[in-house]
């Protein structure tokens, strides 16, 4: 409809799942394509938030493009917090519109480390101002954190030795009980699509919750009964999240 009118579309930004309850997938084969139409008049960029996705499910960035596509590690990529992943298309590495964020001189052409030095003197002009080549030229400033990248480096091993095909394969039949059971047997919510490595839980038509504060009240609640069971999961503000992984059995479920 945009294209018909005339406007421009300049940006998608998209999950490929909901990050409370693993709604979707989003079709995002179908979003690349309608992005990159050659019909249409003006490209779309198509950027994708990919934390609830990668390590657990296979992303494959050479089979649906996308233009730029970020992960944090501490999900599904066992690493910790403060570190991310971007994935950057090679069209935008030398684009003039694309800068990072923080304006200093860690990601100049001129560093050779992160420790190069440049000497302060107001005689002799400014720092260069040309970027480093391909994706790194908006990469993060200063030196990388020496615990998050061994820590992160191990839990990326980890995921290509296990494989995110075969995590999802097995994670999948683990998320439909739990559907199954909630649904059946203590009558919650669910949702009806769902990706196969996590799920949201929230309370049913019984507990008569009519706004969202009875619902998160709800949900914590809820938590809180778990945990003092030896079960954890995550309360969201509408939903349990509950996410096992390889460690967890069908007979935990």
């Amino acid at each position: 409809e945009l294209d018909e009118q005339g406007r421009r579309l300049a940006v998608v930004s998209i999950p490929i799942f909901l990050w409370t309850d693993c709604s979707g997938p989003v079709d995002l084969g179908a979003v690349s394509e309608a992005c990159r139409r050659p019909s249409r008049p003006m490209r779309t960029a198509l950027v994708v938030d990919a934390t609830q996705s990668v390590g657990a499910v296979p992303v494959d960035v050479q089979r649906t493009p996308v233009d730029f596509l970020a992960a944090s590690v501490h999900k599904f990529l066992f690493g910790a917090y403060g570190l991310s992943c971007l994935y950057v298309a090679q069209r935008w590495w030398e684009d003039g519109r694309v800068e990072p964020l923080v304006e200093d001189e860690h990601f100049r052409a001129h560093m050779a480390n992160a420790d190069d030095e440049v000497p302060f003197d107001a005689s002799l002009p400014g720092y260069p101002t040309a970027f480093r080549r391909g994706a790194r030229r908006l990469d993060a400033g200063g030196r990388p954190n020496p615990i998050l990248l061994p820590m992160a480096l191990d839990g990326m091993s980890l995921v290509l030795q296990w494989g995110p095909a075969t995590t999802a394969a097995t994670l999948a039949p683990l998320t439909q009980r739990i559907r199954q059971r909630c649904m059946q047997e203590l009558g919650l919510w669910t949702p009806a699509r769902h990706g196969p490595h996590f799920l949201g839980v929230g309370p049913g038509p019984a507990d008569a919750c009519k706004t969202p504060e009875e619902v998160a009240a709800w949900v914590q609640a809820a938590a809180k009964f778990l945990k003092e069971r030896s079960i954890y999961v995550s309360a969201k503000l509408k939903v349990l999240r509950v996410a096992p992984h390889l460690y967890t059995s069908i007979a935990d479920v």
